[in-house]
């Protein structure tokens, strides 16, 4: 299997020449942006909530491997944000 990592000496992405600067990335952009991910990359047509918390418990690895903290942080606010949208209980409209 091919390496899905980006290289940086061609194109620095800021995450680390070892990170899946592609997953962070589309984790910053948002719950659309990961579903691209999961798409694109992964190739689940129909991605399902546990098919995006599994990607947001990878790219919580991947941060391991982020050499700026500042990066870091950015990255693990946006997926600890992201995992409590996805893990919120549904709301159901309220009887009238």
């Amino acid at each position: 299997m091919p390496c899905d990592h980006w290289d940086e000496r061609y194109e620095p992405t800021g995450w680390g020449p070892e990170t899946d600067g592609r997953l962070l990335d589309d984790v910053l952009d948002g719950l659309d942006a990961l579903r691209g991910y999961a798409r694109d990359v992964d190739g689940i047509r129909w991605p399902a909530a546990t098919d995006l918390i599994e990607l947001l418990d990878a790219a919580r690895g991947e941060t391991d491997r982020v050499p700026s903290e500042d990066r870091r942080a950015e990255a693990l606010d946006a997926i600890d944000a992201l995992h409590a949208q996805l893990t919120a209980p549904f709301a159901a409209p309220a009887a009238a």
